[in-house]
This record gives C-alpha cells, sequence and structure tokens, in this order.
C-alpha cells in the first residue's frame, strides 16, 4: 500500500518525547490508554520489527500502515515508539481520512497483554458494555460476540464473564483490554455481577440486535 503524506512524516527529532519500546505491544498500549485518558493531542510513530512505520493523530483518531489489520503481528518481538507533540492548527500526519482507530485498537488491545489483565485494570472492578463495537469494522470470532452480548446485560469480572460465556478465562481478559482501550466499558467496584451455574447453549441473533439498539449500534 502505498502512503500519501501531506508533509514529510519523520518526527522531529529535536522535539520528540520517546516513550520506549518492547517486545510486543505492552507498552505502546500503555502509552496509548495514557494518551486517550488525558487527551493529549500527540502524533505517534510506531516502528514494529518487519513492517513499514505506523503513524497515528490523536487530533483525527486515525492511523495510516502498509500492513494490512488482517496480517496484524500479533507477538512482534520489537515494537519501538515515540511521540511528538501536534499543535491545534498544524496540518494533518497524513492524507485524511486515513483509516480509523478504533480499528488498530481493537486488534491492539486484544494482543499487548495476552490472557493477563492490562496493567490500567484493577482486579477488583467489574466491566458493562456502554457501546457495542463496530464489528463490522473489526474482525472478530463468535466467541467474542457471545461475551459482547453477555456484557450487554450486566457488569462482571473478566473470571465472571468467561464462566458465563463458557470461555478460557484468557479470552475474557482480551476482549475487556481491548473494550477498554477502546472505551466502550461502563466500569463499577461495588456492582456484583449476575452469577449462573451453567454458561447458556446460545445466545439468539434477537438478543445481538435488541442490545445494538440499546447501545446505540
Amino acid at each position: 500500500m502505498t502512503v500519501d503524506f501531506t508533509h514529510d512524516t519523520e518526527l522531529d527529532r529535536g522535539t520528540e518525547e520517546p516513550y520506549g519500546g518492547s517486545e510486543g505491544w505492552a507498552q505502546v498500549a500503555f502509552a496509548i490508554n495514557s494518551i486517550l485518558q488525558l487527551g493529549t493531542s500527540v502524533f505517534l510513530r510506531i516502528d514494529v520489527d518487519g513492517h513499514e512505520p505506523l503513524f497515528i493523530d490523536f487530533r483525527h483518531q486515525a492511523f495510516v500502515w502498509a500492513t494490512d489489520l488482517a496480517d496484524f503481528p500479533q507477538h512482534p518481538q520489537s515494537v519501538r515508539f515515540e511521540t511528538e507533540a501536534a499543535e491545534a492548527d498544524a496540518p494533518p500526519l497524513f492524507r485524511l481520512p486515513g483509516q480509523s482507530l478504533s480499528s488498530l485498537l481493537w486488534m491492539m488491545g486484544q494482543y499487548a497483554h495476552p490472557g493477563l489483565p492490562a496493567p490500567w485494570l484493577r482486579p477488583e472492578e467489574r466491566y458493562r458494555l456502554a457501546q457495542w463495537p463496530n464489528l463490522a469494522r473489526h474482525l472478530h470470532q463468535m466467541s467474542q460476540m457471545h461475551m459482547l452480548a453477555i456484557l450487554g446485560n450486566g457488569y462482571f469480572s473478566a473470571s465472571e464473564l468467561a464462566k458465563v460465556a463458557g470461555v478460557p478465562v484468557a479470552d475474557a481478559h482480551d476482549l475487556i483490554n481491548a473494550l477498554s482501550l477502546l472505551r466502550l466499558l461502563r466500569v463499577s467496584e461495588e456492582v456484583a455481577a449476575l452469577v449462573v451455574d451453567s454458561p447458556p447453549e446460545k445466545v439468539s441473533t434477537g438478543l445481538f440486535s435488541r442490545l445494538r439498539a440499546r447501545l446505540g449500534r
């Protein structure tokens, strides 16, 4: 894929604010979560071993990358990243509209801390779906749709969600991490989750439709 940038995409080495790098997506996911939480206006460049650079413009919630998300590197050996402050009136980092940042965060959230809770989540928290993700845009599995339907009906921890959905707790952690990075969860430390003895055998498509309507999708 050829990326047509509106100006030089090399970040200014004199003003960059490097966060660092690590094996896998863990540190960059943590940095992105902090950027989104603080509402910081920055450009982000990510260098993934074996791939062309990835650029994010948080002001426009967009990114560009030569790598198709269908070929997302789930467990890269090396991921390095750096930021540059973005003035409000600065031109876009690349030709808009680019690609929707939510699609990237959906993938990154699932693989940044595989099978474990993200470090910005707390053990006592339970989660409920605040808004249905755009599954037409995100690669997903039926088990994830099942978990989304459950999260649309109550507050659950990862272990409780896994029990109700009949999936490994690692899968529940991965989904919750992605939804948290996307800012699609309500969080509670007080509401007890609904406990069932065995997972339901089937969630009807009618339930999915009702939940989408309720959650704005």
